[in-house]
């Protein structure tokens, strides 16, 4: 059988097969997420601890019912951010030095994983069909305007 090994390797460093699987996988290209995603059991969501980027969507990889972390600079998702936070499915910390540590509470707790798991997919879920109830939304008031124009 194939033998596991507990060091982390970039998928960049793969180059063939592998005598050894690695525990943890680190993606480090673009476009390759879309093929693992339904693969982890906990997710950090990128672009968010360097101040740069205002970090990615959070939704995406909380659909899937595991946990998700992400840094402070999540500008551009902050409303996000914040409710899928106060709903249990999602940890914000505040520097990269929390990684690790919360990693290893994740690798460990597999009770906390499937509660957070659970809470983030619930999340995602309330949040379907808000693009549908806001152009129901904007129809009665643009209807409201257009009436009152006409009268």
């Amino acid at each position: 059988g194939v033998q596991t090994c507990a060091h982390p390797i970039w998928r960049t460093q793969i180059k063939d097969s592998l005598d050894v699987c690695p525990d943890v996988i680190l993606l480090d290209s673009l476009g390759e997420l879309r093929h693992v995603r339904g693969l982890a059991d906990f997710r950090f969501v990128g672009g968010s601890l360097d101040g740069q980027r205002g970090g990615q969507n959070m939704i995406e990889p909380s659909a899937y019912g595991a946990p998700v972390f992400f840094g402070p600079h999540v500008w551009n998702f902050k409303d996000i951010a914040r409710e899928i936070v106060e709903a249990r499915g999602a940890v914000m910390i505040s520097s990269p030095q929390e990684i690790t540590p919360l990693v290893a509470k994740f690798a460990s707790d597999i009770s906390l994983r499937n509660r957070m798991g659970e809470s983030a997919k619930a999340y995602v879920e309330s949040q379907q069909g808000a693009t549908s109830k806001t152009l129901d939304i904007l129809a009665l008031f643009l209807n409201d305007q257009f009436r009152s124009k006409a009268a």
